[in-house]
């Protein structure tokens, strides 16, 4: 990636190519592109998606005086980071071990550059685990942020008798962590499950779209029906209860789907809503 043109013109064909799970990368049209993301032990997991979404700046988390090994792994994304061309790149040299010290950090950091108009992602699969259970809970906290995982292709060790050699003590299996402190509590905050019917609704919807059924209204209420999904009872007798029906259907289903962000309806309501993100409902849970 060498230039906002050569961004733009990737975006063009990611989205002709893909109009599901990757489309909640693609960025707005804001001020900048921002990505936070933390480096301890990673490398393409950091680069990779900050070229694939066109970040203009990034805030790197990191722990580690020069001429330690997290400095080489911090200095090896900088340098591949400027060789994109990204040049506005935050040193924030934090203790990436303390879960309260990110997330005050993160918080920080995500109001900021949301008060200034700016499209903010950030990466949750590099560092570490304390920044991101912090970057979770903080991209619920700050509206509009982009929280992403990044899945490995590759790995640098393979193989049994590698992991053997890595992650093995006196031929017995230990891990990468050869002893461990007492557990720190983090702080939970209640998040309202989505109604259930909702959520049946959408998958009768997603299933009758990957199987090239009709959507419209009728069709749908009637499958609702068929599911036992549907709840609609009028309080006393409508003169067109067919029109009142798909009035429920519209403002209860439709509007609470569009809501959840689970739909976008911008193929028309009259389709039953426009779905470029219904690939999505099974990797967050809801289906």
């Amino acid at each position: 990636m060498s230039s906002r043109k050569d961004v733009q013109s990737k975006e063009k064909n990611d989205d002709q190519r893909d109009q599901h799970g990757s489309s909640y990368l693609k960025p707005m049209k804001t001020n900048r592109r921002v990505m936070i993301c933390c480096v301890t032990f990673e490398t393409v997991k950091v680069t990779g998606p900050i070229e694939y979404v066109g970040a203009e700046r990034v805030h790197i988390l990191h722990w580690g005086k020069p001429g330690t090994v997290y400095a080489e792994f911090y200095e090896e994304v900088v340098r591949a980071l400027k060789k994109m061309g990204v040049n506005q790149l935050v040193d924030v040299n934090i203790e990436v071990f303390r879960f309260n010290v990110i997330l005050e950090k993160l918080v920080s950091i995500m109001t900021k550059e949301r008060d200034e108009g700016n499209d903010v992602y950030i990466n949750i699969s590099a560092g570490t685990m304390e920044f991101a259970a912090a970057a979770t809970i903080a991209s619920m906290m700050v509206e509009g942020v982009k929280p992403f995982t990044v899945h490995v292709k590759e790995y640098t060790i393979t193989g049994d008798e590698e992991i053997r050699r890595v992650f093995f003590v006196d031929e017995k299996p230990v891990g990468q962590a050869k002893s461990a402190f007492d557990p720190v509590q983090l702080p939970t905050f209640p998040i309202d499950m989505p109604p259930r019917d909702l959520v049946a609704g959408l998958r009768i919807l997603r299933e009758r779209k990957e199987s090239k059924k009709n959507t419209k209204y009728g069709e749908m209420i009637k499958a609702l029906i068929d599911a036992g999904v549907w709840q609609y009872k009028p309080e006393r007798p409508k003169k067109d209860l067919e029109q009142a029906k798909k009035m429920f259907y519209s403002r209860h289903f439709i509007d609470g789907w569009i809501k959840q962000g689970w739909v976008d309806g911008k193929e028309g309501r009259g389709q039953a809503a426009g779905d470029h993100r219904i690939g999505e409902e099974r990797d967050q849970g809801v289906l």
